[in-house]
């Protein structure tokens, strides 16, 4: 007989995460503390410690999740011109800007190297797995990561600016400097590095 796992305990995570997220629309992750959280959770402190040594550990955990969780359904359809992958584009960016304070804390200046890795290495397999168009060949696997990599530096650099740009006109200037032209075709690697962007933004 399979005995069944008790689910109480990834409750208690789970309302962590919510409850952290929660806390970073109204202050930054500096400033919360540990029976910040437990609070919000509605938790004891000791149960925060049984699933986290402190508030930046449950923050790079709250990132990963939620960046999973963003990719966990990779779409179907290719976009075929630079505007499609120009609105892309500004659909995550404005994913970042949206939870700021989160990503300023994990991504910016002081932040995680493992939360970046984590999300380069999400967005490579990512961009890695779209199907190609017919005819045309897939996205390399050095191709993937250079696009991955490409797009968490943009974000990381334009966290530490304080977003002076619009997340429409980074994503404008990122699509313009991808295709040289905002009329021009799409190619298999950018096709597939949109695709990967829009599971992001749209989920």
């Amino acid at each position: 007989m399979t005995r069944r796992r008790d689910p109480r305990p990834k409750r208690s995570q789970q309302a962590l995460v919510d409850a952290l997220l929660e806390l970073l629309d109204e202050r930054d992750l500096s400033d919360i503390t540990p029976s910040d959280v437990a609070a919000g959770a509605r938790v004891s402190r000791s149960t925060f410690y049984d699933h986290f040594t402190d508030v930046h550990a449950l923050a790079v955990a709250a990132c990963a999740e939620q960046f999973d969780r963003l990719l966990a359904v990779a779409p179907t359809e290719m976009l075929d011109d630079a505007d499609g992958l120009r609105a892309r584009l500004g659909l995550f960016f404005s994913h970042i800007q949206a939870n700021k304070r989160l990503y300023v804390a994990l991504l910016g200046s002081g932040g995680s190297v493992l939360v970046a890795t984590h999300l380069r290495e999400r967005l490579s397999s990512a961009i890695g797995e779209v199907a190609p168009p017919p005819g045309q060949q897939a996205v390399s696997r050095s191709g993937a990561t250079f696009l991955a990599g490409g797009l968490v530096a943009v974000a990381q650099a334009w966290l530490e600016e304080e977003g002076e740009e619009t997340a429409e006109e980074l994503s404008t200037d990122v699509a313009a400097t991808l295709f040289g032209s905002t009329d021009a075709q799409v190619e298999p690697g950018q096709q597939a590095f949109s695709s990967a962007v829009s599971s992001v933004a749209e989920q």
